[in-house]
């Protein structure tokens, strides 16, 4: 994600007041687009099943919801500056992947934290696929 703000455009345009007034090919355009970036988060979901890293008899989907449910709702909630100052969040980015990475430990998604510096490998992924985000850099 190199542009930020559309996370946040994204949830404006959900809104009751926005969605309903979009056409019904316009929302089912954006349901395909839904739909393909559910079924890729999918994909590697299944894959862990497959290899191992997550229990046998995991369903993909629901480590999937689970996924999108809880960046959706930490992104939303990190962002908000009264939560922000309440919970004392720093770095909203980093409570988000805090989040993910509690969650799967809770699916048992391998390997577990307290096993992987998944820090390393967000600035990894930072530094080699998203160079140009610079607001997505990860503290050392």
């Amino acid at each position: 994600m190199i542009h930020r703000d559309y996370f946040q455009i994204e949830m404006t345009l959900k809104s009751p007041s926005f969605w309903e007034k979009a056409s019904e090919n316009r929302r089912r355009l954006h349901g395909i687009q839904a739909g393909r970036m559910f079924h890729s988060i999918q994909s590697i979901v299944q894959e862990a099943v497959t290899v191992g890293d997550l229990p046998t008899g995991t369903r993909p989907q629901d480590v999937t919801l689970s996924l999108i449910s809880v960046t959706m709702g930490s992104h939303i909630a990190a962002m908000q500056p009264d939560i922000q100052m309440l919970c004392a969040i720093g770095d909203p980015i980093n409570a988000v992947r805090r989040n993910q990475d509690l969650m799967v430990d809770g699916w048992h998604w391998k390997p577990l934290q307290k096993n992987w510096d998944y820090q390393a490998t967000d600035r990894r992924i930072q530094a080699e696929v998203f160079p140009e985000a610079k607001w997505l850099q990860t503290a050392p």
